[in-house]
């Protein structure tokens, strides 16, 4: 029964808002995703990647989590060693009201949060013309329990450099936790 409980902790909701948003005369799109799974790439077993930062994302910690910088290093060693770079890492005050952006930010849960998550990743990103994106932000939310779970963290900072979900058994961002694991087909960075 155990097992069975831990296959839906990595199912998400699906939760997209768009805005408008305007720079240097430009105007783009701006969404927010919170962990959405295309169902072409869900079914198809593809690895797809919506969007890119712009450069090495700082990774802030808010009040209230705890969570060491080692381990925060041991999960973005994951994706280094796969070619993406992060920035520094923080501690800060980070209020539920506030749109994050600018890195990672790695939360309590806020009120709305279901419990039967292992957490839950939330990614902005903007979309300029000719279908370009950019990350601009991204807020993960992880109840102090789960941090240390192997694989939790990983698979967070998955979404928030911009990965969405696969079938792939083995696979860190599979959707279910109980058939993920440290796969990373698909996965290397091609800004290198």
């Amino acid at each position: 029964m155990r097992s069975l409980f831990y296959i839906f902790l990595f199912i998400f909701a699906c939760n997209t808002t768009e805005s408008q948003a305007v720079n240097n005369n430009n105007t783009y799109k701006i969404f927010v995703e919170n962990n959405f799974t295309d169902e072409v790439s869900f079914f198809n077993r593809i690895i797809e990647k919506k969007a890119n930062w712009s450069s090495p994302p700082n990774i802030i910690i808010c009040d209230g989590v705890k969570i060491s910088k080692a381990r925060i290093k041991k999960a973005i060693s994951f994706w280094e060693h796969l070619g993406y770079s992060f920035g520094e890492i923080f501690e800060f005050s980070c209020p539920f009201d506030t749109q994050y952006h600018g890195a990672i930010y790695i939360m309590e849960p806020s009120s709305g949060f279901n419990f039967v998550l292992l957490a839950n990743t939330h990614t902005a990103y903007t979309e300029f013309p000719g279908k370009r994106r950019e990350i601009i932000g991204s807020w993960i939310e992880i109840p102090n329990n789960n941090i240390i779970k192997q694989r939790v963290l990983e698979h967070e900072i998955g979404h928030s450099i911009g990965f969405q979900h696969t079938s792939e058994t083995n696979h860190i961002m599979n959707k279910e936790f109980a058939k993920g694991g440290f796969g990373t087909s698909g996965l290397k960075s091609n800004l290198h």
